[in-house]
């Protein structure tokens, strides 16, 4: 599994303000042949709406969303929804950075200094690192937080039992309060949600602003699934159908209104939150279940 990536600023700034995130322009030209956009058009005028990060082998983007507030969740009338997703407001109030594809396997190579997915041969570097756990995200972005001379999110003890010299086994926990943080975490599953609908009401975003499956197609991997705004699904991610149970390298398919890649398909990631039932109501800064027997993917 896979994750992305978070900076976050710790300003607040007035939750009653709400800003819009532009949409992203792919440049045409593709300079370097990887299918992720060279040059992002979110307003020319203003540079915030993106961060850039030197990694050791490749740039990382981080599309900033900024603070606001959403509806987290489904009604009851969508098809293939949970039993508990329910519908509630979210209010952020921190504008927060989130990496614009799943994690490389060749950046996570770079910064980790190991190889977790067992397929680096057959999919390559640009493909989405997987076979990693909740605990090796976490570490992750305290080694991306070191790098950049920012605060550790997660307090991170190795197994001292593992003997293994290319692979130590941790056990993270929250360092500190997640919106205090200024340095890399996992998103929260809220935060990850807002930037998979980028402004939509539906549950999968589409070019035409949004829609949701047929209730016949929502487990059906047998023909190309068609949204019921006339969408193939295929046109924006790798699923069932298309995928052949492989991974495919990021940015292959059309990014969100908001910019970003992958959010429906190719493989799940990684968020901070143990999983437990949603609240019901309004709720500030989300965290998540206090605790349970595991992690969101």
């Amino acid at each position: 599994m896979l994750w992305f990536l978070w900076a976050c600023t710790a300003d607040k700034v007035d939750s009653g303000e709400s800003e819009d995130t532009a949409e992203v322009i792919v440049d045409p030209d593709d300079r370097d042949g990887d299918k992720i956009a060279n040059e992002l058009d979110c307003d020319p005028d203003d540079g915030t709406k993106w961060m850039d990060v030197e990694c050791t082998y490749d740039t990382l983007r981080f599309i900033r969303l900024p603070a606001g507030t959403f509806t987290m969740g489904s009604p009851e009338s969508e098809p293939g929804r949970d039993v508990n997703e329910f519908e509630h407001n979210v209010t952020f109030t921190h504008d927060l950075y989130m990496l614009q594809t799943e994690l490389t396997q060749q950046v996570f190579i770079d910064v980790a200094g190991f190889q977790p997915s067992e397929d680096f041969s057959t999919c390559g570097e640009k493909c989405p690192v997987d076979f990693v756990s909740w605990h090796d995200a976490a570490y992750f972005t305290n080694l991306l937080s070191a790098v950049e001379g920012l605060n550790e999110c997660y307090t991170c003890i190795a197994d001292e039992d593992d003997d293994s010299s290319t692979r130590k086994s941790y056990e993270c926990v929250e360092a500190m309060d997640l919106y205090s943080c200024t340095g890399f975490r996992l998103p929260t599953e809220s935060e990850w949600e807002y930037a998979a609908r980028s402004g939509t009401s539906a549950s999968i975003w589409t070019p035409q602003g949004g829609s949701d499956m047929n209730e016949e197609d929502v487990r059906d991997c047998d023909q190309d699934t068609v949204l019921n705004d006339g969408t193939a699904l295929s046109d924006l991610s790798w699923y069932c159908n298309n995928s052949a149970q492989s991974l495919y390298p990021v940015a292959q398919k059309t990014p969100n209104a908001w910019g970003f890649y992958d959010m429906s398909g190719n493989l799940r990631e990684w968020v901070h939150d143990w999983y437990g039932d949603p609240p019901t109501d309004t709720v500030t800064n989300p965290t998540g279940a206090p605790e349970a027997m595991t992690k969101i993917a």
